[in-house]
C-alpha cells in the first residue's frame, strides 16, 4: 500500500439484500486506487451477507482490499460506522449506505485531490442525484440551500453550523474525512442509532473551527424510499431535534449562544420570513431558539412575528402528540454520552485557544 495515499470505503448494512450489490459494484468502478472497502453487516435477518460473501470474488485487482465484518446485533448506523472506521487502514475515510450508490466514477478522486490542494479535513460534494431508481433521479444542488451553502461555509464554520441546523443539504454518504479528523475531533454518537448521526457530526466539526472543502460536481445516488410511514416521520423530526437541542443548550451553558445571537436571529428570522413554515421543521429547535431570543433581546419581546412563531411551533409539537417532558429527558440523556462528552472538552479547549 505504499505510494499513493488509501481510502477506505465503510458501509454499514442491515437487511439491504435488494441494494448492497449495487453500493459495492460502484466502488469497484472508482478510478482512484488503491481503496479499502469494509463492509458490516449490522445484523441483518435476510440474504446481506450472503451476497456481500459472494462480491468478494468479484474484486477487480489487487488495489482493492475488501473486508467483511459481521456484527451480531443490529445497534444501528452510527455503531456500525463506528466500527468500520477503528477497522479502516486508510489515511482518508469516507462511508456509503448500503442503498445509495458513487455515480460519479471520480468521486474518491475528486475529492481527496481537493482535499490536499485545500489543506481540509473533511469535504463533501455539492450535488447528488435522488429518486427510487437511477432511472427517475431528480438533481439536487442546484438549489438556492445549495449556493448559499456553498458561499457561507467558505466564509465562516458558525455560518455551515446555523444553516445545518434549519436545512442540511449535504449528503452523507458524499462525505469524506482525514483520518487526523475522526481521531482527534470525535466521530459519530452511537447513541443516536439511525437519526441524524451525519448532521451532528457535522455540527460539532462546525463549532471545533474544522475546516471544509466543497466539491461543485455531482457525488452520488441517494436511494428515495417512498413509502414513509407517519411515525417513522414523526422519529426523523425528533431525532433531529433532540441533536440540534443538546447542542444548543450546551452552547447556552457555555455562553456561545450570546456571542452568535445575531447571526441566530438573522437565521431564524430568515426561516420564519419565509412563509413557507420553515420553523416548523424542528418545533423543539425553532421552540428553544425563539424563547432564547425573546428572553435575552429586549427588543425582540414584542415582536409579534416571533411571537406568533412560538404559537406555531407549541401547537405543532402538540399535532405531533409529542412529550416535551420526555423530549428534554431524552436530551439530558443523549448528553451524557461519551462522544458528547469528549466533545465538550475539545470545544472549551478551542475556547481558550481564541
Amino acid at each position: 500500500m505504499k505510494g499513493k495515499d488509501l481510502i477506505s470505503v465503510v458501509i454499514p448494512a442491515y437487511n439491504a439484500e435488494h441494494f448492497i450489490k449495487n453500493a459495492i459494484l460502484s466502488i469497484f468502478k472508482q478510478s482512484y486506487r488503491p481503496i479499502e472497502i469494509i463492509v458490516i453487516n449490522d445484523g441483518s435477518t435476510d440474504h446481506t451477507l450472503d451476497i456481500i460473501e459472494s462480491l468478494e470474488n468479484l474484486v477487480p485487482n489487487k488495489e482493492i482490499y475488501m473486508k467483511i465484518i459481521n456484527l451480531k446485533e443490529n445497534k444501528g448506523a452510527a455503531n456500525a460506522l463506528n466500527v468500520g472506521f477503528k477497522e479502516a487502514n486508510g489515511s482518508y475515510i469516507c462511508w456509503l449506505s448500503a442503498d445509495d450508490i458513487f455515480i460519479n466514477p471520480r468521486k474518491l478522486e475528486k475529492q481527496i485531490f481537493t482535499m490536499k490542494k485545500n489543506k481540509t479535513l473533511w469535504s463533501f460534494f455539492e450535488k447528488y442525484y435522488i429518486g427510487e431508481s437511477i432511472n427517475n433521479a431528480i438533481l439536487m444542488g442546484n438549489s438556492y440551500k445549495s449556493k448559499i451553502l456553498s458561499c457561507l461555509s467558505s466564509i465562516s464554520t458558525d455560518f455551515l453550523f446555523l444553516f445545518i441546523i434549519y436545512s442540511n443539504p449535504i449528503n452523507g454518504s458524499s462525505l469524506m474525512f482525514h483520518r487526523n479528523c475522526l481521531e482527534n475531533y470525535g466521530s459519530f454518537d452511537p447513541l443516536l442509532r439511525n437519526v441524524d448521526a451525519d448532521g451532528d457530526l457535522l455540527m460539532r466539526y462546525a463549532l471545533l473551527k474544522i475546516k471544509s472543502a466543497i466539491i461543485k460536481d455531482v457525488g452520488v445516488f441517494y436511494t428515495q424510499h417512498p413509502f414513509q410511514t407517519s411515525k417513522k416521520i414523526k422519529e426523523m423530526i425528533y431525532g433531529c431535534d433532540l441533536t440540534r437541542v443538546r447542542i444548543l443548550k450546551l452552547l447556552e451553558e457555555e455562553e456561545i449562544l450570546k456571542e452568535l445571537s445575531k447571526l441566530i436571529a438573522l437565521f431564524l428570522l430568515s426561516a420564519i420570513y419565509s412563509g413557507k413554515k420553515i420553523h416548523l421543521a424542528y418545533p423543539f429547535t425553532s421552540e428553544f431558539l425563539i424563547n432564547y431570543m425573546i428572553n435575552n433581546s429586549p427588543g425582540l419581546k414584542r415582536s409579534k412575528l416571533l411571537n406568533k412563531a412560538l404559537i406555531e411551533t407549541t401547537q405543532h409539537i402538540e399535532s405531533l402528540g409529542l412529550s416535551r417532558d420526555n423530549f428534554y429527558k431524552d436530551v439530558e440523556e443523549k448528553s451524557k454520552s461519551d462522544v458528547f462528552e469528549n466533545f465538550k472538552i475539545l470545544l472549551r479547549e478551542r475556547r481558550k485557544k481564541l
